[in-house]
This record gives structure tokens, sequence and C-alpha cells, in this order.
């Protein structure tokens, strides 16, 4: 934004004032230009370029955003250390996540310490970004939004992201399978991987089909591994009359996991594969 007097004559002065927006967490260096037209033959357009030197008011360690990653249904955490810009105690008075499935954790630091490489002294705070274990599969982002003390940054937004994968994961995510306009089998069956992403191995206890008239699911192996094959088929003499329309169904994978963790898997089925191209719907 620039704001500049109205006239300034021929051989007079004026002034000319240029601003730019500047965020309390970040130490960088920022280059804006300005344009200033003029009724001057010789000179009909003048550009002025400046570079301001910006100094964060917070300071963050490791970095001023969280970034959160865990497995469905456990409790995660992540966490930054804050501190004032210029040395002195810093107070954070609230931490808000506007969210139900995120809490906050505000820790003063008391004594010296330090955690992860990072060095904390008095003066300064560590803030946990909390998540819950009922919290949805997938990826979601936001700000929390603090306050505190420090008279330039009363109150300020920190970026958070969070992603919640499952203990296991089918690849692909869903099976489409179809009757008509086959060739050498395409459409009738298919497999799929089911795939653990922690390190171990673990063993698929059942597999559990919505429409056994229609389509049945097999593991390639009993035998305890890091992901197995699944091989999903339409059953024998299955006709595009006694199927009707598009069957939306699902298997249900047990596993020998702890919980008894389960993944349940869509399955879409089609007198042809026209009827399969739609989004796959979880119950």
């Amino acid at each position: 934004m620039t704001e500049f007097d109205s006239v300034i004559p021929a051989g007079g002065s004026g002034k000319l004032v240029a601003a730019t927006r500047t965020t309390p967490v970040r130490t960088t260096r920022l280059s804006k230009s300005v344009t200033v037209t003029t009724d001057a033959k010789d000179a009909p357009n003048i550009t002025l370029r400046f570079t301001v030197e910006t100094k964060a008011t917070i300071v963050f360690e490791p970095r001023p955003q969280f970034v959160l990653n865990a497995f469905e249904g456990e409790t995660a955490r992540s966490r930054l250390l804050l501190r004032h810009g210029d040395g002195k105690k810093l107070v954070v008075h609230s931490a808000d996540t506007n969210s139900e499935h995120l809490g906050t954790v505000i820790e003063p630091v008391v004594e010296p310490e330090r955690k992860a490489e990072i060095a904390a002294r008095p003066g300064d705070v560590w803030l946990d970004l909390v998540l819950s274990p009922d919290a949805p599969l997938g990826t979601f982002s936001g700000q929390i939004q603090v306050a505190t003390n420090h008279p330039q940054a009363r109150s300020f937004g920190v970026q958070y992201l969070v992603r919640v994968r499952s203990v296991i994961e089918t690849r692909p995510d869903g099976v489409r399978l179809w009757l008509l306009g086959n060739r050498t089998g395409e459409g009738t069956s298919t497999w799929v991987r089911v795939i653990l992403n922690q390190p171990g191995e673990f063993k698929i206890t059942s597999l559990d089909v919505s429409h056994p008239e229609f389509f049945s699911a097999e593991t390639l192996s009993a035998e305890a591994a890091g992901h197995h094959a699944v091989r999903v088929s339409l059953v024998e003499d299955l006709t595009p009359e006694a199927l009707g329309k598009t069957v939306e169904g699902w298997i249900e994978i047990g596993t020998d996991l702890e919980a008894g963790v389960t993944l349940e898997m869509p399955v879409l089925i089609a007198p042809t594969r026209a009827g399969t191209r739609r989004p796959f719907h979880q119950r």
C-alpha cells in the first residue's frame, strides 16, 4: 500500500510512503518495488525499490510449524519451543486449535534443558500439539491461535499439518469388478496388496465379504509377513441378470495385530465396467 502527496510541483519535494506487511514469527528479507507515474516527458515512470530486514518477535525451534504423523487410534504429540525475540521472558496465555481432535499443552521452561537437540532456557515456553486417539483418517491442516505477553505479538497463528494413517492399508484402496466386455478375464478378478505401515509382520486372520453370492476373497499366504496379496473374484456362472445393477459391497480384513486391527475395503460390482466408474463409499 502506498501513500503520497497529491501534488508535487516541478522542482519541489514531496513525500511517498510505502508499507509492507510482515509476520511476527519469521526472520526474513523482503524486497519490494513501487512504480511512480509523473508528467515529466523524459521520466514518465520511475521505479523505486527498497529492501527490509525483518526480525521475528517470536523465535521458534525447530520451525514455526507443527507437522504431526500418527496412526489411527493412537495418541500423538509434536513439540515446538517458543522464545521472545529480545531474550525476555515469554508468557503464553493460551493456544487454541479450534479442533475437537487436537489439544495443546503449554509448559514454561524453568531450568536449562535440552530436548531433541533443542536447547531451552528459563523464559522460553514449550508448546505441544496433542492428537486424540479418535482422530479420523486423513490429512488436515489449520492454525493454532496463540496469545502471548509480547507487545508486538499479542496474538498470532501457528500452522499445523496432521496426517493420520491406518496401521494397515490396501493398494489400491478399493476393488472394481464387472461382467460384460471382458478381455482375457479382465474385470472378473483382481489382486489387492494389504500393507503394514510400520515395522513388523502380521497375519490375515479373516476375510469377510458382504455379498458372498457375488464375489469371494482369499489370501495368498497364511504366514506372517509385512504385506499380503489378496485375490478378489466374481463367483463362477454369475450373470448380469442375477447381479441386476451396481452392487456396493466390502471386504472386512481381520488381522492378528494388537487390539485386533481390522480394515474395510470397498468393492464395486456391475454388469459393465461403466457401472463401476463411481467413487467408493465407506460404510
